[in-house]
C-alpha cells in the first residue's frame, strides 16, 4: 500500500461498495472519506479539501447529479468521477459537458478503477488548487501537452491499461460510446437547425445539449499578457464564441453594461486604482455576474475575497496557454450545458420566444440561501444584497407594510423587514413577486377572464402545495409555494406562441370537458407539455436544479423515479395543488378521482387533515391574491371549490363507487 498522496471522498448509498472502493484507492495512495448520500457528501466537502470525489447518481436525500452540479460550481473543483448503474446516454453527455471528468458504469474492477483514478489525478490540467494559498503548478513530467490545441482526446476517457477491458465490455456499447463522444470539445460539433411551425411551437431537429443554443458566447479579456491578448482570442474564437480584448477597465465595464457577457478573463494587477478583484466586486455589486478567470499571484486575503465572490477559476499569471484555453472552454461548456432531460423542442421554443421576461440576477444570488437553515443565513448580508436592487427593495418594503401581513408598524429598512419576516420568507416573497411580474408580462394581450383564470389557478396551486408541504410532507412550504407559481408558466409560453390553436383547440376544451387532461392534449398536438416548457424557462432563468426538476417531472408518469425523496415530496404537493385547481374549471368524476388518488398517498387516517389542508390552502390563496394585488376570488368561489374537493373524501379508503356516489359525481360539462 502506498503512502497517502491524495485525499478522496466516496459517495454511495451502498456501504460494501464504499468500503471496497476505499480499500482499492488506498492501495494507490488515495486516502478516502465516505458519505452515504449527496447531502452528507456536501457537508464533508465544505469542511475539507478533496482531490477527487467519486459519486453514485441514485441516492436518497440528494442525488449524485445535483451533487456534481454543486461541486462544479465550487471555487476549488476536485476531480469528479461518476460511478453509477444508471445507463442513460443523455445524462452521460450532460455530466461530461458540464465538466465531470469521467463516467463509469457498475460493476467495475475496483483495482483497475482505482488505478485509473490515480492516472487522472496525475495528468489532469492543473487549475489553481487552493488550500490557504497552496498552488499546484504544471509538472512537465506528469502533464505533457505536446499539442496544446488538442484538448482532451478520446483516449483520455478510456482505460489506461488492459485490466479494465472486461469491465468496459459489461456496459452497453451505446452508453460507452456516447460517453466518449461527449468528451470531445463542444465547439467541434456542427450546430443543428430548427424547423419552424406556423401555428404552434417549432419542432427542432434533436441536437446535443451543449450546441443547441442560438446565442453566441461573449468573452472579454483585460490583461497585459501577450498570451491572453494575442494568442488566446484565436483559440477561443469560433462560430459560437466571440472574443473581445479590452484596452482598460472602463472599456470592459462599458461592454458589460451594453451586452450579455459569458466569461471575463482579467489580471489581478491592472493599470489604475482598481485591482482585478476590486473590479469583480464592483461587477457583483451591480449584479453583473459573468463567469470569471482571475490571473495573478494571490495571497491568502485575496484568495478569501475570491472565494467570497465565487470566482470560477484563479490561475497564476504565467499559466501555460494550453491550460488557460482549457479552463476557458470548460467554463463556457459548463455554462452552455443544458439539463439533458428537458426536450430539445421545449428548449428551442423558449430560445426562439423573445418576449420571455428576464428575472433579476439578484434572485440567483438569493436562492443559494434556500438550502441553508434559517439560523445559518447572515441577515445583514442578505439585507445588503437585497438593498442593491431598488425594485426588490421597494417590493419587499411594500409587502411587509401591507395589511395582509399585518406587521402593525411601518418598516422603512430592508434589514428590519428581513428580521420581521424571516430570511426564507423574505426570499420567497421576492421570488414570488418577480414570478408574478413575469406572468403579468406574458399575460398581456389575454382577455380579462382568461387572465384572471390563470392568476387564480397559479395561486391556488401554490398555496395548496405550500400547506400540504408543511403539514403532511414536512418539507419547505416556501419552496413548495414557489414551485406552484412556476410549474404552469409553460402554459403562457405555449399559448402566446400557438395563440388561437392553443387557446381554443386545447385550453378551451380542457376547461370545459372534464375528462380531458391538458398535458395529454399538448403531447398529442405538439409532442411536448407545458411542464417541459416551464422547465426550459426556469433553466433559461438559471434557477437551481432543485426547482427545475420537480417542475419538469410533475406531468411525467415516471417523475418520482427520476427524483430524490425531497423532490418526490414536492412533486406530490404540486400535483395535489394542480388537481384541486383543475376542479375549479368543471365538476367531473375523473377530476375528482384524480385528486382522490393523490390524497390516498397520505392514508385513510389523514381524512380530516387533508380536508383541513385544502381549506387552509384556499384561504391562503385569497390572502396571496390580496398581498400581490391580484383579483381576489370571492368567498363563494372558494367555498364551492372546497365542497367539490372535499366530497372526494368519501373515496379516500379506496372503495369502489356506489351508484349513489356516481350520480353525485356526475359530470358538469358541455
Amino acid at each position: 500500500m502506498q503512502a497517502p498522496k491524495y485525499r478522496g471522498l466516496i459517495v454511495d448509498d451502498e456501504e460494501p461498495i464504499r468500503r471496497l472502493l476505499a480499500q482499492a484507492l488506498a492501495c494507490e495512495g488515495i486516502r478516502c472519506d465516505q458519505a452515504a448520500d449527496g447531502r452528507q457528501a456536501l457537508e464533508r466537502y465544505r469542511s475539507r479539501r478533496y482531490d477527487v470525489v467519486v459519486t453514485d447518481l441514485r441516492m436518497p436525500n440528494r442525488h449524485g447529479h445535483a451533487l456534481c452540479v454543486d461541486l462544479l460550481e465550487s471555487s476549488n473543483k476536485p476531480l469528479i468521477v461518476v460511478l453509477t448503474g444508471v445507463i442513460e446516454p443523455r445524462l452521460v453527455r450532460d455530466l461530461l459537458a458540464r465538466g465531470v471528468d469521467d463516467v463509469e458504469f457498475k460493476p467495475v474492477d475496483f483495482r483497475a478503477f482505482a488505478a485509473k483514478i490515480k492516472v487522472l489525478l496525475e495528468t489532469r490540467p492543473t487549475l489553481l488548487r487552493r488550500n490557504g494559498g497552496e498552488t499546484d503548478r504544471p509538472n512537465p513530467s506528469t502533464d505533457p501537452r505536446p499539442d496544446e490545441d488538442a484538448g482532451p482526446s478520446a483516449e483520455d476517457w478510456t482505460c489506461q491499461d488492459g485490466e479494465n477491458e472486461a469491465t468496459d465490455a459489461q456496459a452497453p456499447p451505446s452508453a460507452r460510446s456516447m460517453a466518449v463522444q461527449a468528451a470531445s470539445p463542444g465547439r467541434d460539433r456542427a450546430p443543428t437547425g430548427a424547423r419552424a411551425s406556423t401555428d404552434g411551437p417549432p419542432q427542432p431537429a434533436r441536437s446535443d445539449a451543449a450546441t443547441d443554443r442560438s446565442e453566441e458566447n461573449v468573452v472579454l479579456i483585460l490583461s497585459h499578457s501577450t498570451n491572453c491578448t494575442d494568442k488566446l482570442p484565436g483559440r477561443l474564437q469560433s462560430d459560437t464564441t466571440r472574443t473581445i480584448v479590452c484596452g482598460n477597465s472602463d472599456e470592459l465595464y462599458r461592454r458589460l453594461r451594453e451586452q450579455r457577457v459569458d466569461l471575463v478573463i482579467l489580471d489581478q494587477k491592472l493599470d489604475g486604482f482598481l485591482s482585478g478583484l476590486d473590479l469583480l466586486e464592483k461587477m457583483h455589486s451591480d449584479l453583473l455576474r459573468p463567469d470569471a478567470i482571475l490571473l495573478g499571484e494571490l495571497d491568502s486575503a485575496d484568495l478569501e475575497r475570491a472565494d467570497g465572490l465565487g470566482i470560477e477559476a484563479t490561475l497564476p499569471s504565467d499559466v501555460p496557454l494550453g491550460d488557460l484555453d482549457h479552463a476557458a472552454h470548460r467554463l463556457l461548456e459548463t455554462r452552455n450545458a443544458a439539463d439533458p432531460l428537458i426536450p430539445p423542442q421545449a428548449r428551442k421554443l423558449v430560445e426562439l420566444y423573445e418576449d420571455i421576461p428576464v428575472l433579476p440576477q439578484l434572485l440567483t444570488q438569493l436562492l443559494r440561501y434556500m438550502e441553508m437553515s434559517s439560523e445559518e443565513i447572515p441577515l445583514k448580508k442578505l439585507a445588503d444584497e437585497i438593498s442593491v436592487d431598488s425594485r426588490a427593495t421597494a417590493e419587499i418594503l411594500k409587502l411587509t407594510n401591507s395589511a395582509t401581513l399585518g406587521v402593525g408598524q411601518e418598516v422603512v429598512k430592508v434589514l428590519d423587514a428581513v428580521n420581521l419576516l424571516g430570511p426564507k420568507r423574505t426570499i420567497t416573497l421576492i421570488l414570488s413577486s418577480a414570478t408574478m411580474h413575469a406572468q403579468s408580462e406574458l399575460l398581456k394581450g389575454w382577455s380579462e377572464p382568461l387572465r384572471v383564470w390563470y392568476q387564480h389557478r397559479s395561486v391556488v396551486i401554490a398555496s395548496t402545495a405550500s400547506v400540504f408541504a408543511k403539514r403532511l410532507e414536512k418539507v419547505s412550504p416556501n419552496t413548495a409555494f414557489t414551485l406552484g407559481l412556476l410549474q404552469d408558466i409553460g402554459i403562457l409560453v405555449l399559448a402566446n406562441r400557438g395563440r388561437e390553436r392553443y387557446l381554443h383547440s386545447l385550453l378551451d376544451r380542457f376547461r370545459s370537458i372534464g375528462h380531458l387532461d391538458l398535458a395529454t392534449l399538448e403531447e398529442q398536438a405538439y409532442k411536448l407539455t407545458h411542464a417541459e416548457v416551464s422547465a426550459a424557462v426556469l433553466d433559461r432563468w438559471k434557477l437551481p436544479q432543485a426547482l427545475v426538476a420537480p417542475v419538469l417531472f410533475h406531468h411525467r408518469a415516471d417523475g418520482e423515479e427520476q427524483c430524490d425523496a425531497t423532490e418526490q415530496a414536492f412533486l406530490r404537493v404540486m400535483r395535489v395543488g394542480e388537481a384541486l385547481a383543475n376542479l375549479s374549471d368543471v365538476k367531473h368524476v375523473s377530476r375528482r378521482m384524480k385528486l382522490n388518488r393523490l390524497l390516498t398517498h397520505y392514508g385513510g387516517k389523514q381524512h380530516q387533515t387533508c380536508r383541513e389542508c385544502i381549506e387552509a390552502g384556499l384561504g391562503k390563496a385569497r390572502e396571496a391574491c390580496q398581498l400581490f394585488s391580484l383579483p381576489v376570488p370571492s368567498e363563494e368561489e372558494m367555498q364551492r371549490l372546497l365542497q367539490r374537493a372535499t366530497q372526494t373524501e368519501k373515496l379516500l379508503d379506496g372503495s369502489d363507487l356506489s351508484e349513489e356516489a356516481a350520480r353525485e359525481l356526475a359530470p358538469e360539462e358541455s
